[in-house]
């Protein structure tokens, strides 16, 4: 399916008894490690060294207190910032920042509420993957969202 050709009727509906919380760990394919090292600078051989190299410069620079300073965390801000790790630091930076100013968007998340969101397709994930492996998300925006959900909760 052509990527231009999508459509909420591709969308998967929501069904109580099809809801999968769940996690993808699939392996990259080779296309998509070679795409990340064309593309965002992520090389097999020193993507440990930058991963080092960002928690090291949290503890020196003392700028935030991140939750978490695992690999796979950090590595989120290495790929946004396409592994330059000063500016990955600042985008951690931001989103501590943030968090902490914001903490309305990170606690007291209602899954009870969550399921009524997902039954709307406001807010919806495909079953399958682009051409290069990665997941959607669809955002449907239009007027009857913001009466039931206003963005701070989609935002969550």
């Amino acid at each position: 399916m052509a990527l231009d050709r999508i459509s909420m009727a591709d969308a998967v509906p929501y069904e109580e008894s099809r809801l999968k919380c769940s996690v993808d760990t699939e392996e990259p394919s080779d296309d998509l490690l070679e795409w990340a090292r064309e593309n965002i600078g992520e090389d097999p051989d020193t993507k440990e060294l930058r991963i080092c190299e960002l928690r090291d410069m949290i503890f020196e620079r003392g700028e935030c207190t991140p939750d978490r300073t695992d690999d796979d965390f950090l590595l989120r801000f290495l790929r946004a910032r396409h592994f330059i790790v000063p500016k990955a630091h600042r985008l951690l930076v931001n989103y501590c920042n943030f968090k902490e100013s914001r903490p309305e968007y990170f606690e007291n998340v209602d899954v009870n509420r969550m399921r009524e969101l997902a039954k709307t397709l406001i807010l919806s994930v495909p079953p399958y993957k682009d051409q290069h492996g990665r997941r959607m998300m669809f955002l449907r925006i239009g007027k009857d969202i913001f009466g039931a959900f206003c963005f701070k909760y989609l935002s969550k």
